[in-house]
């Protein structure tokens, strides 16, 4: 919605108070009571993106402190706007030496800048819209630093505040311990810095930052180092002087080589480089004995270098969405791995080593969108740990080998999008667990000949059943359902069919008595009440024959 041009009226001075002109000596001689009196030093910086309004002679202000409110009549307001406006296109004018139409489209320029009149405690604004206006920093920096060095604060936040540079004065802050810098425009930090010698951690992400000073090399106790979302191509070599470090985060920025420096990092517990362009990790990667946590992913790592192995405290790893040929034989040497992500690399047959085996407390495996067609013979059942397995958009044409074990203790297996032949699966057990339905997606399983059911909770079979036409042994005892699909007719190959203990169970379909090769029927603990007593005592046979007489199908 576009603002009315239109000024608002604003609320009218108290009694005995009077409105004094721009240009007023009187005006000029209350500013500067105001600005002597005022808790806050005069900043050349603005507050909230406005221009400073700085005039030769008497600029039109109203103030709060000694200054009268203005009046309510809107077009005074205006008029005194308006005169303030052509009082600073004159000076505008007369101070640009050159032509006058450069002069005057200054003056146009200036005209669309945000102009603001702070009447009580409020603010009054003309010129630009606010949903135009560019967020500024409502913090005097200088300021800060004084409240904080005269308080003792041993934390300071200045995130969010659209600060572009620091004051020199920081260096009087040698107490700090914490400094969030975090979400403002900065591109590089002062030398001055480097006094905050007890700085533990130091907050730098999102902002512009290309290099860092040399003189941070005396934070010699610094812990936490986050340097995210910048526009560093490098991780700056004064961080690899930083020796106390736990943790560093060079997550998202330009990064394309790592070091070998890091090596000299060897209290880092965690490290994340995740989201940059680095193709490969130096070999002292692997004195970072204390790394716990190595994020590298979203990056364009080819191979890892063996000494990875050595990092032995390390309980996540990740690698996901890089180019990844092949893992090390060492990385089987981390026996304290919990997570490892390898999705969406290049792994092919033979680049997952049989090693892997040892890290025993790995919870997941996840090779989603690899080249790979086979596992090493035992892997998975090895990994007793596991609840859930990924190897979808890969080349498998089989299940690992392993047997059954592989899967005792998995919760989620997802295969899908490989090569495997679904319709030579034959037997599909899925005895004892808690299904409530099955897919129709069943009925793709066209060379099934044993579909056991049993002890689950579901309440339907899919209408899909009828395309199994091999299916010889259907087991759905200990179940809720409440009807057979008429479908169920369709599988004339079926001999064995258990639905016995439904206590739902009240009628069976007439196609029933169209499996023609039906031999065993168990209804056992069934209510059947749709079906007469008589007849349900007299065993399945009768009930075979009372669905055949009844039903439509008593001629065929």
């Amino acid at each position: 919605m576009r603002r009315s041009s239109k000024p608002k009226p604003i609320s009218c001075p108290p009694p005995g108070s009077i409105l004094v002109p721009a240009d007023s000596p009187l005006a000029a001689e209350r500013l500067a009571e105001y600005q002597r009196d005022s808790p806050v030093p005069p900043s050349p910086e603005t507050d909230s993106g406005s221009e400073s309004l700085k005039l030769s002679c008497q600029p039109l202000i109203s103030l709060s402190t000694g200054m009268p409110e203005a009046s309510t009549n809107a077009e005074t307001l205006s008029s005194l706007t308006s005169s303030f406006k052509d009082k600073m296109k004159m000076d505008k004018v007369r101070s640009v030496g050159g032509s006058s139409t450069h002069s005057v489209k200054q003056a146009q320029d200036l005209d669309q800048k945000k102009v603001t009149v702070q009447v009580g405690d409020r603010y009054k604004g003309t010129g630009q819209s606010s949903r135009r206006r560019l967020q500024a920093a409502n913090l005097d920096i200088t300021r800060a630093f004084q409240t904080c060095r005269e308080e003792g604060t041993t934390r300071l936040d200045l995130s969010k505040s659209n600060i572009s540079n620091i004051p020199t004065s920081v260096k009087d802050l040698t107490h700090l311990t914490e400094l969030y810098l975090y979400s403002n425009r900065l591109a590089t930090l002062p030398p001055e810095i480097g006094c905050l010698t007890n700085l533990k951690t130091l907050s730098l992400s999102e902002n512009v930052i290309t290099s860092l000073p040399e003189q941070l090399a005396s934070l010699q106790v610094l812990r936490v180092l986050d340097c995210r979302h910048n526009r560093l191509t490098e991780i700056p070599s004064v961080v690899y002087k930083l020796v106390s470090l736990t943790t560093l985060y060079m997550r998202f920025n330009r990064i394309r080589d790592v070091d070998p420096e890091l090596g000299n990092l060897v209290n880092l517990t965690n490290l994340s480089i995740r989201e940059n362009n680095i193709t490969e990790l130096p070999g002292r990667i692997g004195e970072l004995k204390s790394l716990v946590t190595c994020d590298c992913s979203y990056n364009q790592l080819k191979h890892l270098p063996p000494e990875i192995g050595d990092c032995t405290q390390l309980a996540s790893l990740y690698l996901q969405h890089n180019q990844l040929e092949d893992l090390p034989m060492e990385i089987g040497n981390l026996t304290q791995l919990c997570q490892l992500g390898l999705r969406y690399n290049r792994l092919k047959c033979g680049s997952i080593p049989r090693t892997l085996a040892n890290s025993i407390l790995l919870e997941e495996f996840n090779v989603e969108n690899n080249c790979i067609a086979t596992l090493p013979e035992g892997l998975l059942a090895s990994l007793d740990n596991l609840n859930s397995i990924t190897l979808s958009r890969n080349q498998f044409t089989a299940f690992p080998s392993g047997g059954p074990a592989q899967f005792i203790n998995i919760t989620t297996l997802n295969m899908e999008h490989n090569k495997c032949d679904r319709n030579a699966l034959r037997i599909l057990d899925l005895e004892e667990n808690y299904l409530e339905s099955i897919p129709a997606e069943v009925g793709r399983l066209r060379e099934l000949t044993r579909l056991i059911l049993q002890s689950n909770a579901l309440t339907q079979l899919p209408r899909a059943i009828a395309q199994l036409s091999q299916l010889q042994y259907l087991s759905a005892g200990e179940n809720y359902l409440a009807f057979l699909p008429e479908e169920i007719g369709s599988l004339e190959a079926l001999e064995s069919l258990y639905v016995n203990d439904n206590p739902n169970l009240h009628s069976l379909p007439f196609e029933l008595a169209l499996c023609s090769n039906l031999q065993i029927m168990s209804i056992e603990n069934c209510p059947l009440t749709q079906i007469p007593a008589e007849i349900v005592a007299g065993g399945p046979s009768l009930v075979i024959q009372f669905l055949k007489v009844q039903g439509p199908y008593r001629t065929m």
